[in-house]
């Protein structure tokens, strides 16, 4: 059922009833501090609240999921996977699940006008169109706040965690209802419409519809198209009440089949593209005992290292990309869970900043230089020994910054990762157990300011230049916003040796914000001058 649209009133700061919450999650609490914490929000001063504990669940609600989709959807890659989690973990998502649940009553809070966001989201939400308003923060942020309290009370076991947890997230959305690589959202209504105009651009003969009347209430429709390559196509649509809607869903269906065949076709152009065919590094098979060694663990299936050490230009056997995605979560939670043990007098920004500190791209890519991982990854790309080398070199200089970290090297990490913690049985303990000392020198609050010229948090201090850039990444982060995407500016004349970005950031309202930096003379201080003049902008527009 959905929350009530007209919510009784209750009292701006009201106990929540544990036995109630309990009897909702079907569960009792050892400890029932915990729930009482995850209930409290940052509004009800001098009580602990639920920032850090909603810190941590959001990455175990991350890593539950995650390894849930891998393991029901063994077919899927790791960008149709990515889709499913957006769909399953979205903040409108676990804010529809505290209304369906009934956690808000239960909220301790001194929000003025809470009341009335819950009761516009929930009405939109029973008109089914709760895109139209945004869900509250606040909604969400319960959800994983006692997500990360059950997540504790039972000793930090993710599988009994999970047998807790899934019966609250209620249905796991799947392949079927998510819609992988439109340019913007496949209404049904007009599914038929932009089926018609598909076959004509495409010059295919019309669609062929043939719907089956099993009563009055029941039609069936199942729809035929045949390309250009002459392969024909048919997908029967669900059970609608009108003729009119099961043509409606047959042609909706048909469209994401086409969608996924042509998503697939160019992932398998780009693969046999020229320019990305027979490399001039060589191709070679990882040495399972000699990457062990490196680990100092030896794994009960072979095969799981042997995967995570297989990049995807290498096409008759499976590749890390799967693993990476797992692993990518897999590390976030060990890690996260690490700096709020570790760390109790930290908020939940400052817990942001370290984990960014500890589980960024150039760290990571910096593990997989340092244990030399990336000598045993088997593959064929054409130039990533100058890439990583190029790398290296910068790392030596202590100028790591100057050159971007080669996406692989971040890759084998996690895909390692997820090999290891697979292969213990996803025993996040023992898993980082294995792990720490990979990634040690783990950084601190102390780490962190012995940095050069550390990022302030927020504007109190001054802004400086030379760290806008690491300052950016680490806003987005704490503001769970995608983190900044940076393009080179195409500058006159072409052979100009200077450089410009832009850089773009889409805040937590979904609004994309770019912002074009000046003309530098290196790649390096253009993307900081970018980012300066972007935090700049933010400040300017309350986006701190």
């Amino acid at each position: 059922m959905p929350f009530p649209a007209s919510l009784p009133s209750p009292p701006p700061e009201r106990s929540s009833s544990i036995s109630d919450v309990e009897a909702i999650l079907n569960y009792k609490f050892k400890n029932p501090k915990l729930l009482e914490e995850a209930l409290t929000h940052p509004s009800v001063q001098y009580t602990p609240n639920y920032e850090r504990l909603e810190f941590l669940g959001d990455r175990v609600v991350n890593l539950v999921v995650g390894d849930y989709l891998f393991q029901a959807y063994t077919d899927l890659n790791e960008g149709e996977l990515t889709d499913l989690m957006k769909a399953n973990v979205s903040n409108e998502n676990l804010a529809r699940v505290a209304l369906r649940r009934g956690l808000y009553p239960f909220l301790r809070h001194k929000m003025p006008n809470s009341d009335d966001q819950v009761s516009e989201f929930a009405r939109a939400v029973e008109e089914e169109d709760g895109g139209s308003v945004k869900a509250p923060d606040f909604l969400a942020d319960i959800v994983e706040s006692v997500a990360a309290a059950i997540y504790y009370d039972v000793g930090s076991n993710l599988k009994r965690f999970w047998k807790i947890f899934k019966g609250l997230l209620g249905p796991i959305v799947g392949p079927e209802s998510v819609n992988h690589g439109f340019d913007g959202p496949l209404e049904i209504e007009k599914a038929k419409l932009e089926l018609d105009k598909l076959c004509v651009q495409k010059k295919w003969h019309k669609p062929n519809y043939e719907t089956v009347v099993s009563d009055p209430q029941q039609h069936v429709c199942t729809v035929e198209i045949v390309t250009g390559d002459g392969v024909p196509y048919s997908v029967k649509g669900e059970k609608k009440s009108s003729k009119k809607e099961a043509e409606k869903c047959a042609a909706y269906r048909m469209l994401l089949v086409l969608n996924d065949q042509a998503q697939k076709r160019k992932r398998d152009e780009e693969m046999f593209s020229p320019t990305s065919l027979p490399s001039l590094s060589p191709e070679r098979g990882p040495s399972v005992s000699q990457v062990e060694a490196i680990l100092r663990y030896k794994f009960e299936d072979p095969k799981l290292l042997e995967e995570a050490l297989t990049h995807s230009s290498i096409l008759d056997a499976p590749s890390y990309e799967r693993l990476e995605f797992v692993g990518d979560r897999v590390l976030n939670l060990a890690v996260s869970d690490h700096l709020v043990q570790a760390y109790p007098e930290l908020d939940q920004g400052q817990l942001s900043t370290l984990l960014s500190a500890n589980v960024c791209k150039e760290k990571l890519a910096q593990v997989a230089l340092r244990c030399k991982l990336y000598k045993f990854l088997s593959h064929k790309m054409q130039y990533s020994n100058g890439q990583v080398s190029e790398f290296a070199r910068a790392v030596e200089e202590e100028n790591g910054g100057s050159v971007e970290a080669p996406k692989f090297l971040e890759d084998i990490v996690k895909s390692v990762v997820a090999a290891i913690y697979y292969d213990v049985g996803s025993k996040l303990k023992r898993f980082w157990k294995i792990f720490k000392g990979l990634l040690e020198p783990l950084v601190g609050p102390e780490e962190f300011q012995k940095q050069p010229e550390p990022v302030n948090r927020g504007f109190d201090g001054p802004l400086e230049i030379k760290e806008a850039k690491k300052k950016l990444h680490n806003l987005c982060g704490k503001k769970k916003w995608p983190f900044p995407n940076y393009k080179r500016e195409v500058l006159d004349p072409p052979q100009s040796k200077e450089y410009a970005f832009t850089v773009e950031v889409v805040t937590g309202d979904g609004v994309p914000h770019s912002v074009k930096g000046e003309k530098r003379s290196s790649r390096r201080e253009a993307e900081r001058c970018a980012a300066y003049l972007m935090l700049l902008a933010l400040n300017q527009s309350n986006n701190l």
